[in-house]
């Protein structure tokens, strides 16, 4: 509380407009009460990189409703549940469910529903709330404050642009450092989570000569696996990019082309009957 107190008068006392303060105050608690990462939060991130609005302020803000979002969970639960099961509001539901970007927003959970219409309306009335009181505080300390020799500095300079040329920059960094890091340690990571998942799911060793990943074209090629006594010597999966982005995708929906020295369906059969039994 200490820090945002501190960071909150520190901008006050800048050149920053009052409507980046509250911003940065509003982001903050959005960010704050949603429960996990999702599309909202690099939405929140977005607009911090590209606007000019103080991350310092947004990073205590965000804190600070955190903390609290951690004890209003069960109130967000109770709120999520009430709107998603109301038939009258199905068909918004549906609609937004329809949209395919939309559902990696994880909507239909219900603390980030609750969550959510909570932050939009304490964020509508701070906006208001806060908006004033901070122009009340400047038009009328800062009048009086031009007139103290020693404390003129504390006068707000010329305001600055709105977009943030820095953060765009450290935007574009960001993206190439990905882009640098998928082309060379993309394969090894695939190639250790596919060992890994495998062997949990078949109760086997997995060991995996090459994996080559292609993000074009949606594929991952796996030279020389064996998991167990089933050797494959090429194994080359195909997603569809429409399933990934409306997010239906299933494992039927995978397209696999596999050359094995054994009948690939009598190890998932097995993995099947092994599931089965251990379920009994």
């Amino acid at each position: 509380m200490g820090d945002f107190i501190f960071k909150f008068f520190k901008e006050l006392n800048s050149a920053t407009s009052a409507k980046s303060l509250v911003f940065a105050i509003i982001l903050g608690l959005i960010a704050g009460f949603l429960p996990t990462i999702n599309f909202f939060t690099f939405l929140i991130f977005f607009i911090l990189f590209i606007f000019r609005i103080p991350i310092g302020l947004f990073i205590a803000s965000f804190g600070i409703f955190k903390l609290i979002g951690a004890f209003l969970d069960p109130l967000f639960d109770k709120i999520g549940y009430l709107l998603l099961t109301n038939n009258t509001l199905e068909p918004i539901w549906t609609f937004l469910y329809n949209l395919p970007f939309f559902r990696w927003s994880e909507f239909n959970n219900t603390i980030v529903m609750g969550s959510l219409i909570v932050a939009f309306v304490v964020s509508f009335i701070l906006y208001f709330v806060l908006l004033k009181l901070i122009k009340i505080y400047r038009n009328i300390i800062f009048e009086k404050l031009k007139n103290i020799k020693y404390l003129s500095w504390l006068v707000p300079s010329e305001k600055r642009g709105i977009i943030r040329i820095s953060g765009i920059l450290a935007l574009i960094g960001i993206i190439g450092l990905f882009s640098i890091f998928f082309i060379f340690f993309l394969d090894p990571i695939i190639k250790n989570s596919i060992e890994y998942s495998l062997s949990k799911i078949t109760h086997k060793k997995v060991l995996i000569q090459k994996v080559n990943t292609s993000l074009k074209h949606l594929s991952i090629d796996i030279e020389k696996m064996r998991i167990g006594d089933f050797y494959i010597s090429r194994a080359y999966v195909k997603f569809d990019f429409n399933k990934l982005i409306w997010r239906k995708y299933k494992l039927n929906d995978l397209i696999i082309y596999a050359q094995t020295n054994k009948n690939i369906y009598d190890l998932f059969s097995k993995i099947k009957t092994s599931k089965t039994k251990n379920t009994k």
